[in-house]
């Protein structure tokens, strides 16, 4: 999976940064294949990344991604809603 970062806004006041990300893959890429993927481009772990949404235009191969990268696992804890999964 190719992966681009269109846009990067540093958000000091939640201690983290916005980023819309451009994903291209064969399929429509996951929101874990994303996270991986943009946690290795921004050089952080996995636990600091957030996918937000995945938007995809019909007919074309490219996603757009809201994802949101925090400076520490205490201010994702902090800022970020629990989701419970079941």
């Amino acid at each position: 999976m190719e992966i681009s970062i269109k846009k990067q806004k540093v958000n000091a006041f939640f201690d983290r940064s916005e980023l819309i990300v451009e994903a291209s893959d064969n399929a429509t890429p996951s929101y874990a294949s994303i996270k991986s993927e943009v946690a290795k481009k921004m050089k952080v772990g996995e636990e600091v990344v957030v996918v937000m949404k995945v938007e995809q235009q019909f007919g074309k191969q490219e996603v757009l991604a809201d994802v949101r990268v925090y400076n520490s696992p205490e201010a994702l804890k902090k800022y970020e809603m629990v989701i419970i999964k079941k």
